[in-house]
Parts: structure tokens; sequence; C-alpha cells
């Protein structure tokens, strides 16, 4: 859904952006690296039974 969505703006903001689509699309990218370096937890190292009991933990409080 996203693809087309970026494909089917694409040419009319290149129309009128010019260059700064490229840099608005860069902009993006970098809150989405921001968004997943803070808000999605690090589970390196961890087996899925120690991740379930934190997920269970967290939302039975909820």
């Amino acid at each position: 859904m996203t693809n087309a969505i970026v494909s089917l703006v694409f040419p009319s903001l290149v129309a009128s952006l010019g260059f700064g689509t490229f840099l608005l699309f860069a902009f993006v990218g970098f809150l989405a690296l921001l968004f997943v370096a803070t808000s999605v937890p690090e589970t390196r190292g961890r087996t899925l039974e120690d991740l379930e009991e934190q997920f269970e933990a967290d939302y039975s409080t909820v």
C-alpha cells in the first residue's frame, strides 16, 4: 500500500519540489530509524520465552 502511494505521489512531488523530494524521503527515513532506535525493544541474546514473559507482564498491568 505504501509503495502504491509513493509511486502515485512521487511524480507530482518531483515536479513541485525537485531535488527536495529526495530530501523529504531521506527525512522520513531518518524519522523511521529514530523511532526504531527509541521505541523498539532490543531482543538480541534473549530467548522467546523471556520475551513472552516480559510482554505478558507489560500487558497485564494495562
